[in-house]
């Protein structure tokens, strides 16, 4: 996984206390990181 994405991911959980970033939002941050994601690969 790419560093700066994880980075984004905390940057977007910031308010959260929590140390450990879910696969939620890794994968909100590569949405807006990257907005040609194909709607499938959102998993929901």
């Amino acid at each position: 996984m790419d560093s700066y994405v994880i980075y984004y991911a905390a940057r977007l959980s910031k308010h959260s206390k929590r140390r450990t970033i879910t696969r939620r939002e890794v994968r909100s941050a590569v949405q807006l990181l990257r907005p040609k994601t194909h709607a499938a690969h959102q998993g929901a």
